[in-house]
């Protein structure tokens, strides 16, 4: 590939079989690299700009900086030119995962040194020729890197944890079986209802919701025994510090949100000041349920139905899916599930029941009108 004559590249080596989590020497010796800040930048503006991305979300972008910094290092690339990297390494960096990996995986690894990038204040330099790049990676993927598409929670597997749960005394199913239900009918992501830690003197009310932050909405007719609710997310993926309210509507069945928080609230004996996600154990202390715990509990009653393990994504996937089937209009699936952008198409599942209700029965309601008509 033709470069300028000050940058040089040695023949590839052989990728590390292991991921590694450090630097390399070669990077590591140099100080500057790891506390590099573009120097046309003041003290404010590179704060501004670092401040752009949630430090939480910095973990998985450093651990693709390693991988590209230990490629550098085996190429023979002094730090000054990996950061900012030229167009030129950016491309040679992606093609060395020609016919290795998926096109969407590659694309996620350079999303990363993008965001690694822009942080530190440094203009991005990727544009067609990458483009042009991973558009031919994708398109020689091996087929081993293509994985199915993962399944979503369905009605029937939280009528299955209904079941299970529904005779026990237990505090924590009580509490798991709300959260669970919630979840899915409001296209949760889990992190924005779970505290990190089991703790309450760790929680962090500016994170995760408390009791009172839900509410119940008035009936949607007046024989219904049920309301929808209204839950108050403190902190989410798109707003962050704002916060965002989401809807749970009032389903029937064993997938009521409203009677499992009920239910939860009260055999918990909380208070409105308490986290939502917390239940009193078998000593009357309070604790609170974390992301993990709450899955191992689902995965637990699911791995004997028969199920893969779950992770907690699916509870997104499997609500958006549900309230497509149910026929809610896409535009409002999108407003409820507080989608920014049109992404929550990728988490669709069901297609066929999902275009019968949106397509098919429209078409059959205007071949009928016509028939009506004549």
């Amino acid at each position: 590939m033709p470069c300028s004559s000050s940058i040089t590249l040695k023949r590839p080596k052989a990728r590390p079989s292991k991921q590694l989590t450090s630097l390399p020497p070669h990077f590591a010796d140099k100080p500057h690299f790891n506390t590099l800040r573009n120097p046309t930048l003041s003290n404010t503006a590179a704060a501004a700009i670092a401040g752009a991305v949630k430090p939480e979300t910095l973990h998985h972008p450093q651990l693709a900086v390693t991988e590209f910094t230990i490629w550098a290092n085996d190429m023979g690339l002094h730090p000054n030119k990996a950061l900012p990297a030229p167009e030129a390494v950016f491309c040679e960096f992606t093609a060395s995962f020609l016919g290795c990996l998926a096109g969407g995986t590659v694309k996620v690894k350079v999303s990363a040194l993008k965001t690694w990038h822009t942080t530190l204040g440094f203009k991005w330099n990727g544009a067609d020729l990458l483009r042009c790049t991973l558009t031919g990676i994708n398109r020689q993927s091996p087929p081993s890197s293509r994985c199915p598409e993962r399944p979503p929670v369905t009605c029937d597997m939280m009528c299955t944890c209904h079941i299970a749960w529904a005779t026990s005394s237990r505090c924590d199913l009580k509490c798991t079986s709300a959260a669970a239900k919630c979840s899915l009918l409001a296209q949760l992501r889990l992190g924005e209802i779970f505290p990190r830690h089991s703790n309450p003197c760790l929680f962090d009310l500016s994170k995760h919701p408390r009791v009172q932050d839900v509410v119940e909405l008035p009936p949607p007719t007046p024989d219904s025994k049920h309301s929808p609710l209204s839950m108050f997310l403190p902190s989410t993926k798109t707003s962050v510090s704002r916060g965002d309210h989401t809807h749970i509507h009032d389903y029937h069945g064993s997938l009521n949100a409203t009677k499992a928080i009920h239910l939860h609230v009260c055999s918990n004996d909380l208070s409105p000041t308490d986290p939502l996600m917390s239940f009193h154990d078998d000593s009357s202390k309070l604790k609170c349920i974390t992301k993990s715990y709450f899955l191992s509990l689902c995965n637990n009653v699911w791995r004997k139905e028969g199920y893969p393990c779950f992770t907690g994504h699916l509870f997104c996937i499997g609500g958006t899916t549900l309230l497509l089937q149910d026929s809610v209009d896409p535009e409002y699936v999108k407003m409820c599930g507080r989608w920014k952008s049109s992404a929550f198409a990728w988490y669709w599942r069901d297609l066929h029941t999902c275009t019968t209700v949106h397509i098919d029965r429209v078409y059959a309601r205007r071949r009928l009108q016509q028939r009506l008509n004549t």
